[in-house]
């Protein structure tokens, strides 16, 4: 029974984990995109 149990907490975090990896992607990605321009951006303004 007790195997049983960690299967279906397993199975749970597996599910949990493949539900909030589309949602964090879609909130980090677009903050490193622009995290990346705005350093790039300054570069560019210091090379000048």
């Amino acid at each position: 029974m007790d195997g049983d149990e960690d299967l279906k907490k397993m199975k749970t975090e597996k599910w949990r984990a493949e539900k909030f990896l589309p949602l964090a992607l879609s909130i980090f990605l677009p903050f490193i995109f622009l995290s990346v321009a705005f350093v790039y951006a300054v570069l560019r303004l210091n090379l000048k």
